[in-house]
């Protein structure tokens, strides 16, 4: 809503807050959101979303 308020549009993925120029950012919504969520809530987040999906495995490395 405070970047509707400000006449600008969010543009915002699953972890990413999208802009192509800083005048186009609402810092001070932002910082509301970031504060918004403790650290330690936020972590768990993480390692929950991270728990179901498939992991990188590593390559072989090449013997010349």
């Amino acid at each position: 809503s405070a970047f509707k308020k400000a006449g600008k549009k969010l543009d915002m993925g699953g972890s990413c807050l999208r802009f192509r120029r800083l005048e186009d950012l609402e810092p001070n919504a932002i910082g509301r959101v970031i504060r918004s969520m403790p650290p330690k809530k936020l972590i768990a987040a993480y390692e929950q979303s991270r728990e179901g999906s498939p992991r990188r495995t590593r390559r072989p490395q090449r013997t010349k």
